[in-house]
Parts: C-alpha cells; structure tokens; sequence
C-alpha cells in the first residue's frame, strides 16, 4: 500500500504518535486496539487480511482513505460494514468459510460489532435532527425525492440514488447523485447529477445542509411541479414562448446576460446545430450550475415527463431571444405560454381591400401553387415600401401575430457584406424559418433590391445570391423599403404583392390614435384624438408620444390627459421645425476633403 500513501490528510495518524496505545487483539495479520477512546485496526502488509482489505477499502472508502501505516479507524469503517462485506463475498468466493481467512472474518465480526454501535449513535444524532459528515451517505434511501439549493437560488430536485465521500487536493467532501429530467440536445433525457458538500467538523443540523427530500404538499413540490409542467410542454420539440428575464450566454472567460423580454424559441436541436460554440459552452454551463453529466452510459432517452417525474425537471433549457437575437440559456420559471393579440389584424390600418389580399395570402400560403419543377418556392413574398413610420413593420407584426407564428426580423446588418458570409447566414435563417414556420421580415432591404450596376461586381454577386435563395423559400417574407424606385427588374416576378404606404391623412392618423391609445389603456373623446390627429406625425412618432406622456405622468402620480398628449407632440415636432428652419450653412452636407499632392 505504500504507493497510495494520503498521511498528511489523515489526522488520526498523527494522534498514533503521542499517546500509550492500548492493545486489544493482536494476531500474525492484523492489530485491534485504542488511542484515546478510539479503536482502529493495524493490518499488517502481506497478510490475507492486509489482501483482502486493500481491494475492500479500495472499492467502498476509496484509494483515497488507503495509507502507508494500513492503520484505519473502526467506526469509519463501520459505517460502510455492509458494502464491505458484500464486497469481500463477491471478491473472495467463501472466504468465511476457508481457515487462511479466520483473520479476515475476526476483522469482519468487529466492524460488525462496530456497525450496530455506529447505527444506534447516527440514529440517536438524526433524532435530534443533527449529523456528522460520515452520516451523510445513510440521510436518503434509493429513489427518495429531494432536493438541493443551488448558488443561483434556482432548486435542482430528482431522485436520490448515491451518496460517497472523495477526497482531492483541495479537501474531502461528499458526492451526492440524483437522477433529474433534463433537455440540452434532440430529445429529453433521464441524467445523472452529482452535486458536492464539503467535509465539515463535529455535528451540524439536518436543516442547515443544501440537500433535502422534498414534502409532499410543500410549497417547495407545488412550484417544481409548475417549472415542471412548463419544461414538458417546451420538450417535445420547437417551442415557441413568451419570456420575462435575462437570457445568459456564457463565454469562456465571463458570462454575458441580455435582457431578453419578448418572444423566444426553445430549440436546443437548431442551436447545436447552428451556433455549435454556444452550445457547447451552454451546455458545460448547465452540468456547473447543475451537477448534470452528459454522459451516454447514464443517459436514458424517454418519450414524455410522467407526471411523477415533473418535479424533477431541469430548471433550465436553451433557446433563442428574438429581441436579443441570440441563442443562450433560459430559466424555466421565466417561460409563460404567448397571450396573442386577438384583433391586432383588424386593428392595422390600412386599405380594406389590400388588408383582405394579404391575410388570404398568408392564410393559404402552404396550399398555394407552385412551380413546375418540384422543390421552388410557393410561399408569399411581400413587397411594403413607402416612408418611415407609416406600418411596413407594423404590417408584419400584425401578420405574425394573426397567424399565430414567430415573427422572425432581420436587418443588412446582420446578414452581412460578403457574398459567401451571406449566402450562408441567409440559408440558415430560411432553414430556421422552415423548422418555426416563421414570418420573415427583411427590414430596409434596399441593398439587395437595387438594380444591379454592371461596376459593382461584390453587390451584384449579393443580389444574386438572394434572388436565388428567396426563389426556393416556402414561407410567408416580408421586404421593406424607403425606396422603390431602383429595384432590379428581376424582383418583380418574385414579388406576390407589394403595398405602398404613403404619408397618413388625418383620417388614418385618426385610427392609429384610436388604436394606440386604446393599446395603452388611454381614452379620450373622439374630439380629442380629432386634435391630436391634425399634427403631421408618423405611427412610430405617435406611439413615441404616447409612451413619453404615459411615462412622465406615472412619474408626477398623475393621468395621462389630452394636454399632456398635445405637450408632448409639441416636443416631437419641435426637432424637425428647428432644422426647416436652420440656416442652410448647418443642413447642408459637408464637403468631402480633397486629397492634395503635397510640394
């Protein structure tokens, strides 16, 4: 045993040194006997005893308990008799019963003695709701439910099913396994999770430790059970939800958190698919916080969450944030299911008859006709130019919202310049909107739209490139520009309807008020919203109006009153009559310098 020598982390071998010990059984393979109230067991090496000990102590204490002196304190042995024992029958076939082992059974009938002492006394310690750290194995049976309070105030419950000491360089501590539901890849799973309590001095209380079974009727099972009725229903595949929180992507130095309030996609299968490095870090995120182990051997692969099972569900699951747009890790406890805008279609405003062809379009877009060759696109592709604010955005949220989908809005931006950057950033997002049968909206499309200029080689190869993509795509895409003028001419066979927005009258801006303060929960008069509809504002300047003055009077502990609308209005139109009326020497666009060949 000498190659496996842990003295300096076994006090009770310094102890050995001090006192007079008192001898109790001494044999040719083995010494019994006391220091200071406490029994051990000397094997001396070489021995059958010596033998089979080292393969018992090995496989129930650890390599880590074993040291160069083979001194081992009884009552630590005694509290995994039965382990050991059942150990030594399966490795040492009848060893009881053959006489070059009578040492071996002595050994055995004193930890036996021990055991029954140890069990009385750890009884008498859980009675008065106290324990020891050698305790800790025998708080749970097989298959017990509990539950165990994490550093992030979120509760990982399942199923006991182990419990062991460890030893390392920083200290012993105690691994505790429980069996929990989790889904971080295609399907949802039955997992191990290992969760650790430092060794600890003298007796602590029950209640005071990070681990306990989970009463029934508890406050604790009623909220696990709720997460847990929430993780089965995001499970079973593409989950679209409503979200309140931050959703956190970790990185590998530091975790980034984005607020995340709005829609989100549970999609743990599109993300290892497409963001291969968030997940993977994600996933090694969850095993930290969790104690969860991606494992094969100890992975079960189920169907459903029996409802037994719910409470055992991971408080966690991975996503992606349609107003952060990123993937990241979402809590489970900040998932609701979506309170769809009932009216929002009826409520748009725009032409009835240009209303009624869109939402027939869309209705009926995955019946519609299409082309010869199999494969090409059917879907609908709608073209909404005009000037800023007028409902181009608007339009596509209420179609969304109509349809009951995922609204999914892109910009230039995030598509990017290159031609092959493009391309596959684009293929992927039309992939995604396949897989969430997802509205698109290509926001301020312009560059992709223009004519194509026989001098500009790099746009033109990105103006083909979405040509042909837009050609294949099934789905229901919204294109909004500021400019129509310039489009490339092979646009216009691609395009299923296209819708101007031109500058609001009074009459239109009457409705936008109408329905925006009624979104608010605001009423005026009908003379009222009258006035207010008379100033030239877009929808967007109207809405930022109403939440300015909604903002303003909760601050003051006041209602929001037609005055305070009109005051706000001031404000809005008060930048674009300063700059009508600026000099022209602070409007006009500056020279571009000139580049002079120096003397």
């Amino acid at each position: 045993m000498s190659n496996t020598s842990n003295d300096a982390a076994l006090d009770y071998l310094k102890e050995l040194k001090k006192d007079k010990i008192s001898i109790i059984t001494e044999t040719k393979e083995y010494k019994h006997f006391k220091l200071n109230g406490v029994e051990y067991v000397e094997l001396l090496e070489d021995s059958t005893a010596w033998s089979v000990f080292y393969d018992v102590i090995s496989a129930t204490l650890g390599s880590h308990f074993l040291n160069e002196r083979n001194i081992y304190p009884v009552s630590r042995m005694a509290t995994l008799y039965k382990k050991m024992i059942e150990r030594a029958r399966r490795r040492f076939t009848h060893f009881e019963k053959q006489t070059n082992f009578k040492d071996t059974v002595a050994i055995f009938e004193l930890l036996r003695i021990a055991s029954d002492r140890v069990e009385e006394e750890r009884k008498s310690r859980m009675d008065d709701g106290l324990v020891i750290f050698e305790d800790l194995p025998f708080l749970f049976e097989d298959g017990e439910r509990v539950t165990w309070e994490n550093s992030d105030e979120l509760q990982v419950a399942g199923y006991y099913r182990a419990a062991e000491a460890k030893s390392s360089w920083s200290g012993s501590y105690m691994i505790f396994t429980m069996e929990v539901i989790v889904k971080v890849s295609n399907s949802v799973t039955r997992a191990q999770v290992t969760l650790s309590v430092p060794a600890f001095g003298g007796s602590v209380e029950i209640s005071k430790l990070p681990i306990a079974k989970l009463v029934t009727g508890s406050k604790t099972e009623k909220e696990l059970i709720a997460r847990g009725e929430i993780f089965a229903s995001v499970a079973g595949g593409a989950s679209y939800v409503e979200y309140t929180g931050m959703l956190v992507k970790p990185g590998w130095m530091s975790d980034a958190e984005f607020r995340a309030d709005g829609r989100v996609m549970v999609d743990p299968e599109s993300m290892a698919r497409l963001d291969s490095t968030t997940y993977d870090k994600v996933k090694r995120r969850i095993m930290q916080k969790t104690g969860y182990r991606d494992d094969d051997d100890i992975e079960v692969k189920i169907e459903t969450v029996d409802e037994k099972d719910l409470f055992a569900c991971s408080p966690y699951v991975l996503g992606f944030s349609f107003r952060a747009k990123t993937w990241g890790m979402l809590r489970i406890a900040d998932i609701k299911p979506i309170d769809w805008a009932k009216d929002a279609f009826e409520r748009l405003v725009l032409e009835p008859k240009t209303k009624k062809r869109v939402r027939a379009l869309v209705q009926n877009s995955t019946d519609s006709f299409s082309d010869i060759i199999g494969g090409k696109g059917g879907g609908c592709v709608f073209l909404l130019h005009g000037e800023p604010g007028q409902g181009k955005t608007l339009t596509a949220e209420t179609v969304a919202e109509d349809l009951r989908r995922p609204l999914y809005s892109i910009s230039v931006g995030e598509l990017g310049t290159d031609p092959d950057q493009l391309e596959k950033r684009l293929r992927e997002i039309l992939d995604l909107a396949t897989i969430w049968n997802a509205v698109l909206l290509l926001d301020e499309a312009d560059i992709f739209l223009e004519a194509r200029d026989e001098k500009d080689v790099l746009r033109n190869a990105m103006v083909g490139v979405f040509l042909r993509l837009l050609e294949y795509h099934q789905g229901v895409l919204f294109l909004t520009t500021n400019r129509v003028r310039n489009i490339d001419t092979a646009f216009y066979s691609r395009i299923s309807v296209a819708i101007a927005f031109t500058k609001a009258d009074a009459s239109k801006r009457f409705k936008v008020w109408n329905n925006l303060l009624g979104a608010a929960g605001l009423k005026l008069g009908d003379n009222e919203i009258g006035e207010l509809a008379k100033s030239d504002l877009n929808g967007r300047q109207i809405k930022n109006v109403i939440r300015t003055a909604t903002t303003l009077a909760k601050l003051d502990g006041e209602t929001v009153t037609f005055e305070r609308l009109q005051d706000e209005i001031d404000e809005a139109t008060r930048f674009e009559r300063d700059m009508r009326e600026a000099p022209e020497f602070l409007t006009k666009e500056p020279a571009k310098p000139q580049l002079v060949k120096a003397a």
